[in-house]
């Protein structure tokens, strides 16, 4: 995630935290929210880590796909490239596959956590209506 996109000052809770904006499709007619599958990076010699942390994506949280199954998105295998076999995406329902609810968003980032951690951030509060 980019962190002048991604991250806002909570006012109520005193802290920084990631919008629900890192959990949005692409504006895309056809497109989801890229994901990469961790097996797949390791199985390809690939550290995760560095991989999906290049400016100016500097940080990046876990999803689970059995998360994102459960409040009604489809999860996926969509290679980009023979460079990137482990990309991934994540769509809406089929009639509107790059538009997930603001409530689909907040569950989203209530059940991530960091993967590669941007310091003084957190992911979600736990009481949180998580609004930006």
């Amino acid at each position: 995630m980019n962190p002048a996109e991604h991250v806002y000052f909570d006012e109520n809770h005193q802290v920084n935290r990631l919008s629900t904006k890192v959990m949005q499709p692409s504006s895309e007619p056809k497109g989801g929210m890229s994901i990469d599958h961790e097996p797949t990076l390791v199985e390809m010699g690939i550290d995760p880590r560095a991989f999906v942390t290049s400016p100016p994506m500097t940080a990046s949280v876990w999803l689970r796909a059995g998360a994102a199954r459960e409040i009604g998105l489809q999860v996926g295998y969509d290679p980009i490239d023979p460079h990137n076999m482990a990309h991934c995406e994540v769509w809406g329902p089929i009639e509107r596959p790059n538009r997930f609810s603001k409530g689909q968003q907040r569950k989203l980032l209530a059940t991530s956590e960091w993967y590669v951690e941007l310091p003084g951030v957190v992911v979600c509060l736990a009481d949180s209506g998580q609004d930006q």
